[in-house]
């Protein structure tokens, strides 16, 4: 369930808290243990889902920084690298939420909480399919847009929140392009992945 929903604008962790309190798992060790091979699973199917966009940003920034043995032409403006910054810049809200780990699990235990925030992710998800598509593409997106679809994917660790969910619907509200939020969504959730089993 898990897996799955990781990689739709569903709460993977939500519908996990709810298989939890149906079959009174306890968080265990042995159901953390499959939370965490989830999430590594849903990691590389994204890693291997986007590879191709994953190569492009280590040599733009291969080739920004000089490490390249391709010299950089005068017209390069090193676009991947450029969405590897706002990547990283967008990361950082979730790094604020570490400190209230012990807080977000404790959520887990209310299924009124989680079942609160589902209809809530329902709401965000009417909204985004309402929304006027945008104009906006990488080469227009500043510093504050990558922090704010940060913050929003920060929130989306909540039980019962999509972070891709929020993190579309929010790139779309900042006038972004569907498949350009949809890309940079995904690309978010490989660090947030990564973090999350640490």
């Amino acid at each position: 369930i898990y897996a799955l929903t990781e990689m739709l604008a569903l709460s993977g962790s939500g519908h996990l808290a709810v298989v939890n309190k149906l079959f009174d798992l306890h968080l265990t060790q042995m159901h953390l243990m499959l939370k965490a091979i989830c999430e590594f699973a849903a990691m590389t199917a994204i890693i291997l889902a986007y590879r191709k966009d994953l190569a492009a940003m280590i040599r733009d920034t291969a080739m920004l920084t000089g490490f390249s043995r391709k010299p950089a032409s005068k017209d390069d403006r090193f676009p991947e690298a450029r969405l590897l910054f706002m990547l990283a810049m967008a990361t950082i809200p979730l790094l604020f939420m570490v400190p209230f780990r012990k807080m977000y699990f404790s959520l887990w235990t209310s299924t009124t909480f989680v079942g609160a925030m589902f209809l809530l992710n329902g709401a965000v998800l009417f909204v985004a399919e309402r929304m006027i598509p945008g104009k906006k593409g990488l080469g227009r997106m500043q510093i504050t847009d990558a922090l704010l679809i940060g913050i929003c994917q920060a929130v989306a660790v909540i039980p019962g929140l999509s972070r891709l969910a929020l993190t579309v619907t929010c790139a779309e509200a900042e006038n972004f392009q569907k498949s350009y939020a949809i890309r940079f969504g995904m690309l978010m959730a490989i660090p947030a992945l990564f973090g999350s089993r640490s």
